[in-house]
């Protein structure tokens, strides 16, 4: 989850502290020179992100350097989100008081299914077709625990948030699981993923869930937005993939 900047070369990113904003150009290893693929031990065949404002501290963003643009379907949605959003823009409007959240509808598949790409192609992941159609079909299910929202600006999709509802061995009340938040990156710095947050944590303490949470890289740089909300804990996450065979 988190909201990356639009491209590789420039962007500015809130310290989530007192207003504040850092510069942050994305360069090539200084150790590799972005030619050693994943054996170089500082970056790993990332970008670095090189602040040219206030720190200058160096981080990987969780994202490949062969990764330039959004698929195909994905990117002109983005384009088309992008010229939805220059009037207000231009104007200094505040979009985030634009911006609605709703449960996820039958007729929002195509739009979810363009964030969607871009969602996967931010993490390099690849899922397969019918694992989309699933979740799909899952979203809107009454009875599934899966659940999905979505964010528009008028009628424009631009961002959306996933989650899993279950039990819980500590508390009597479901917990949920934050799984998947994704905004569009022409529609990043605006408030956005900060308010699917705020939605979720509007509609836990509505229907009474005992917690919200979820998990991130450590290197991304959309920590400073979840710190807003709660800090970090001290655990760590084992994984095991299982086979079917």
């Amino acid at each position: 989850m988190t909201e990356l900047p639009q491209n590789q070369s420039q962007t500015t990113l809130s310290t989530g502290e007192n207003g504040r904003y850092q510069s942050f150009e994305w360069v090539p290893c200084k150790r590799c020179a972005g030619s050693a693929g994943t054996s170089c031990p500082d970056c790993a065949g990332n970008f670095v992100a090189q602040a040219t404002l206030q720190s200058h501290a160096a981080f990987k963003p969780p994202f490949s350097r062969n990764r330039a643009r959004l698929p195909e379907k994905a990117q002109k949605s983005s384009e088309s989100i992008a010229s939805t959003l220059e009037g207000p823009r231009k104007k200094g409007s505040r979009v985030s008081e634009k911006i609605m959240i709703r449960d996820m509808l039958p007729v929002d598949e195509t739009d979810w299914r363009a964030l969607w790409d871009g969602y996967n192609n931010f993490y390099d992941a690849c899922v397969a077709p019918k694992v989309t159609s699933r979740t799909w079909q899952r979203i809107l299910d009454p009875a599934s625990p899966l659940m999905g929202r979505l964010a528009l600006f008028g009628d424009t999709p631009v961002g959306f948030s996933l989650c899993v509802l279950h039990e819980g061995t500590w508390v009597d009340t479901p917990l949920c699981y934050f799984e998947d938040l994704f905004v569009d990156p022409s529609c990043r710095g605006l408030g956005i993923g900060r308010q699917l947050i705020r939605d979720l944590v509007d509609l836990g303490q509505a229907q009474g869930w005992s917690g919200l949470y979820w998990h991130t890289r450590e290197s991304n740089p959309a920590r400073h937005l979840y710190d807003e909300f709660v800090k970090a804990d001290d655990f760590v996450r084992y994984r095991m993939k299982l086979s079917r065979d």
